[in-house]
């Protein structure tokens, strides 16, 4: 079995396609990343040291904005340094942007993929 694969067991024939017993699914671990601040400014060096710890963890992918990356706080100029300081330590491939358009436009000249829109999601 693949490394990234986990056995599911499936649900009564019929449903979801007539699938029976056990089956392998992959999935991707995609996380809220953080920012940080101090002294009621972005910290960058801490961003950054969080950053380059996160590179060695299992997670697939890490979503660059939102609260949890101060999106609430920062003015757009301040959340497009978040991308920067991710990109100088990780891989593009594993980040991912989805604040507000404004944001992902400013992840995507950066190579940086926006996350899936969802159905009713402006």
């Amino acid at each position: 079995m693949r490394r990234d694969a986990v056995v599911l067991y499936g649900p009564p024939a019929g449903r979801l396609g007539g699938s029976t017993g056990a089956s392998a699914v992959s999935f991707e671990v995609l996380i809220p990343a953080l920012a940080f601040r101090a002294d009621d400014r972005l910290d960058l060096d801490l961003t950054r040291a969080y950053a380059d710890r996160a590179t060695g963890t299992w997670t697939n992918r890490f979503i660059l904005s939102g609260s949890t990356a101060l999106g609430d706080l920062l003015t757009p100029t301040e959340r497009a340094l978040i991308p920067d300081v991710w990109a100088e330590v990780m891989d593009r491939s594993r980040l991912v942007a989805c604040w507000c358009g404004e944001d992902v436009e400013a992840a995507a000249e950066r190579k940086i993929p926006p996350a899936r829109r969802h159905a009713g999601v402006a």
